[in-house]
């Protein structure tokens, strides 16, 4: 039905049932009763309360000259705090309850969007069709005075109705003005102003924005002589009206005893920067007797382009005990040109709150003030915690100095990756502080730590590098290995008579590593050239009184590997000097055959673990099948050097069986994954992804949350390399890794699974992702998968 018929139908009926509206009926109880409810509902906050008081709307039949007549009037309703449709759903059981015999069967129902369009759907009983007029009318008035936009009534009135659209509704509601005030927005309603002038909502809205003089004062009377809840409401009102001496009419309400009033009235003034406003908004912030109220004093005053209002302001907002406000200080001080601001700032790096800390050390850095933060990592008083957000605030920063002190802080105190991180960067830092650092490094608590420092003394190359790596312990059980290769590998980055001069160092350890150097310098054009002379420094130094030496000689005759040293390594592996026969162990895999296969199964019995560890490594990079054996009894050692030499050794020979033979390892390979040592981890999945078995999928998932990257990373690659279908879902939890670096192996192990599960959770990761690497490698992945 279109809306001018339904509209003709219903007047017609409301003729016959109604009398013309008498003016005496807005005055009456229930008119009273309401605004005095809407009163007190303004007042509460809907998020508190349990119920909320409003009204309902019903015809009833009014006499006060004698005369009877129906009007539409408002009865006092309590709905639940609840959500819109429940609250219509409440509604309309009063209307029911109260005029069962009116409508009869009449229904409502919701569209989907309920909660954000507010349209309720009315359902009118056919039967009861004489009484349309009344029930759309009482709905329509209840249900948009509790929140409705429209109430359509299909097959009767498909466009629904508005408050606009009812005809005769006998009833004009008359609120007084401040009730009115924006941000609340009445229609069909009359406002009565303080001396009696009535208008429309509607009207005293359009004089309040046009700034008309008599209405404005009328609003503003209440704030002089008004009710506070009044006083109130025009406050509240006057910077959304916009008032041009908005200024003047706010600054006496600062000085009210009222406390909503002066925070209104703070309110009002955000965004006034005179220096009238800011004087008194200066008097608030050191004498309000609400510290709430002179935070937020402090908070207007430090966005004014005055610095002598907006840094006292600041500098006063740097201690509220509301952390969001003192953040929000550290952070405007970032611009300050006072001089004070970086030694204010300074002292905030100590503070309690994360966020406040990160603002002023973020200021610092903008400010340049990179010394003062720089000395915050010498401050007995501030925590490792503190510290290491200052120096990887300082890591990052361009300027060269403050980089490398950042670096250097997290590289010898710091933690986990953060620390091996900053020790890795250190060896692109070229400079005479970076190598005593490193040499702090090699001493860290984390054996992960110790191992980037010396990589990174490698990486810079320089000799400076040597006596670092020298003094480090070669043995320690977690760094070792890599302390000792590394000092080889600098060592090879020297000219050759470099390396040969060390070998008659003073230094001990020096001159160990140069005779262990000698067999790598082979490798090099000029060692090649002088061949000759290192084969003869090395005949006379392996038969040394010095045992390290002699284990030096050996580790170089299998970097030499050839048939003129053979015979003098062989003999090597017989010393008594256990420090000997661990580099021959691990010298003689460059000489296979059954009398190296002999010596490296006889060390595997042997007590000394580094010799062990040498021997079965030897014997895995030899894939010497009768090493199973030993690396199988071995996996459970003590010692980690073992375990994972043992472990890595199993993997390797492994891949000589044929993949029947291979089944007895799974076990074997399921437990190392839950081993304490990353390495050992780390080996453990190297051989379950030699097993064609669906099983290694389950028996790798656990590492996928491992807190070693590197195993992470390396799970990832060797799940997606089974092709197996189950493991899409264990491959998507690589994509939520906090690491770029996990996040792409994820992607690219997806694309190697080639299995089309994989593209939903790719797409969703492209959603989401800001790093370029890993977005470049998931769209790779995702263009492959659906090419499948």
């Amino acid at each position: 039905m279109s809306r001018q018929p339904a509209r003709a139908a219903a007047m017609a009926v409301f003729g016959l049932l109604l009398s013309p509206l008498a003016p005496s009926v807005t005055d009456g109880q229930a008119g009273v009763a309401w605004v005095a409810a809407r009163a007190q509902g303004a007042a509460a906050k809907p998020a508190e309360a349990e119920k909320i008081n409003t009204v309902r709307y019903s015809y009833e039949k009014w006499s006060r000259s004698g005369q009877a007549q129906y009007v539409l009037v408002p009865k006092p309703l309590e709905l639940p705090a609840a959500g819109f449709a429940d609250r219509v759903r409440e509604q309309f059981k009063a209307l029911l309850g109260d005029k069962r015999s009116t409508y009869g069967d009449a229904r409502i129902s919701f569209p989907d969007d309920v909660e954000t369009s507010h349209v309720v759907y009315l359902y009118l009983d056919v039967a009861k069709a004489q009484y349309n007029p009344i029930v759309m009318a009482e709905s329509v008035y209840t249900f948009t005075e509790n929140g409705a936009a429209r109430v359509i009534f299909p097959n009767v009135q498909a466009q629904g109705w508005t408050r606009a659209d009812v005809p005769f509704p006998a009833y004009v509601l008359t609120i007084d003005l401040w009730q009115a005030l924006p941000p609340a927005d009445f229609t069909g309603s009359l406002v009565r102003a303080p001396g009696g002038a009535v208008f429309t909502a509607e009207d005293a809205r359009k004089r309040l924005e046009a700034g008309e003089a008599p209405v404005v004062d009328a609003m503003w009377s209440y704030v002089q002589s008004g009710p506070d809840n009044a006083a109130l409401a025009a406050v509240n009102a006057a910077p959304l009206l916009k008032l041009k001496d908005l200024e003047a009419r706010l600054l006496p309400v600062l000085g009210s005893a009222n406390t909503a009033l002066r925070k209104a009235a703070l309110l009002g003034l955000d965004g006034v920067d005179s220096k009238t406003a800011n004087a008194a908004l200066r008097k608030v912030m050191e004498s309000d007797a609400e510290p709430a109220l002179r935070d937020q004093a402090a908070a207007l005053l430090s966005k004014s382009k005055d610095p002598a209002f907006a840094v006292a302001a600041q500098f006063h907002a740097l201690k509220s005990s509301d952390p969001a406000v003192a953040a929000t200080a550290a952070t405007a001080l970032g611009d300050s040109k006072e001089k004070e601001a970086g030694e204010v700032l300074k002292k905030t790096v100590g503070h309690a709150d994360a966020t406040v800390r990160a603002a002023a050390i973020a200021s610092l850095v903008k400010r340049n003030d990179l010394k003062l933060l720089e000395s915050c990592l010498a401050d007995a008083a501030l925590s490792a915690e503190i510290k290491a957000q200052a120096a990887a605030a300082l890591a990052e920063s361009k300027d060269a100095n403050a980089s490398h002190a950042g670096l250097a802080w997290l590289a010898t105190e710091g933690k986990g990756d953060a620390a091996a991180e900053a020790a890795t960067a250190l060896g692109k830092l070229d400079r005479k502080e970076t190598y005593p650092v490193l040499g702090k490094a090699l001493k860290h608590p984390e054996g992960a730590v110790r191992r980037a420092a010396a990589l990174a003394l490698v990486e810079l190359g320089q000799s400076a590098g040597l006596a670092q790596l020298a003094a480090a312990d070669g043995n320690d059980a977690e760094s070792g290995d890599t302390v000792e290769t590394s000092l080889r590998a600098l060592y090879g980055k020297q000219p050759w008579d470099y390396v040969l001069k060390g070998t008659k160092s003073d230094d001990a350890s020096l001159r160990r590593a140069a005779v262990a150097t000698l067999g790598a310098i082979l490798k090099t054009k000029d060692g090649q050239k002088n061949r000759r002379a290192i084969v003869e420094t090395l005949d006379k130094l392996r038969t040394a009184d010095d045992a390290l030496v002699r284990a030096a000689a050996a580790r170089s005759y299998g970097d030499i590997g050839g048939k003129d040293v053979a015979d003098n390594l062989k003999t090597l592996s017989q010393d008594p000097a256990v420090e000997v026969q661990r580099a021959a162990a691990a010298a003689l895999v460059a000489f296979p055959g059954d009398d190296t296969q002999a010596t490296l199964l006889g060390y595997t019995s042997k007590d000394d673990p580094q010799l062990k560890a040498n021997a079965l490594r030897s014997l895995g990079a030899l894939k010497i099948r009768a090493g199973l054996d030993p690396s199988v009894q071995n996996l459970k050692h003590d010692d980690a050097r073992v375990r994972r030499a043992a472990t890595l050794a199993l993997g390797q020979i492994g891949e000589t069986l044929e993949p029947e033979k291979r089944k007895p390892m799974l076990s074997y390979f399921s437990e190392q994954v839950f081993d304490k040592d990353a390495q050992v981890r780390l080996a453990a999945v190297s051989g379950l992804s030699l097993l064609k078995d669906p099983r290694t999928v389950t028996a790798m998932a656990s590492l996928l949350q491992d807190p070693d990257v590197e195993v992470r990373i390396a799970t990832l690659k060797a799940v997606g390399e089974t092709r197996d279908a189950t493991a899409v879902e264990a491959l998507g939890t690589g994509l939520d890794d906090d690491r770029p670096s996990v996040r792409k192996a994820a992607a690219q192990a997806l694309q190697a699974l080639a299995n089309k599960g994989g593209v939903a959770p790719l797409e969703k990761l492209i959603e989401r992702e800001k790093d370029a690497g890993v977005l470049e490698a998931a769209k790779t992945a995702l263009i492959a998968l659906k090419a499948l």
